[in-house]
């Protein structure tokens, strides 16, 4: 299993920060504005070698960040290693006024997916993970 996640402004694409500066930039991009997230998930078939593959699209609507607010998020680290420089899944969170779409996939896997690419390779996880 294989997944890398990216977000999309106005056509660019935006990884991860390359310092706090570019962070405080790629934020400002996002701020007040809709993007998109998109995950892309790759399964490969232990043994038998077949692959599945997908990508997952989320729309994010970000607030406008304050400039108190910018400094504050920047300051703590969080987005230094996060695509689009936020984390849905942390402080990135009071920064979100809206998705539509999964929010797993803004996290970084979006598991509906790797439930499905599982069922196309024939592997019921349901069968595989029984609880009690």
């Amino acid at each position: 299993l294989a997944a890398d996640t990216i977000v999309e402004l106005d056509g660019d694409l935006l990884g991860k920060p390359l310092d706090s500066c570019h962070a405080v930039e790629t934020l400002k991009r996002l701020s007040g504005r809709e993007h998109r997230v998109l995950t892309g998930v790759c399964l490969l078939e232990a043994g038998g070698g077949r692959v599945v593959s997908e990508v997952e699209e989320t729309r994010v609507r970000m607030k406008r960040f304050t400039e108190r607010e910018l400094e504050w998020y920047v300051a703590s680290g969080e987005p230094d290693d996060k695509a689009g420089a936020y984390a849905l899944q942390g402080l990135g969170a009071l920064f979100v006024e809206g998705l539509a779409g999964n929010n797993t996939n803004v996290i970084g896997l979006p598991l509906p997916v790797v439930y499905r690419l599982f069922e196309r390779l024939g592997c019921d996880l349901l069968e595989r993970c029984r609880i009690g």
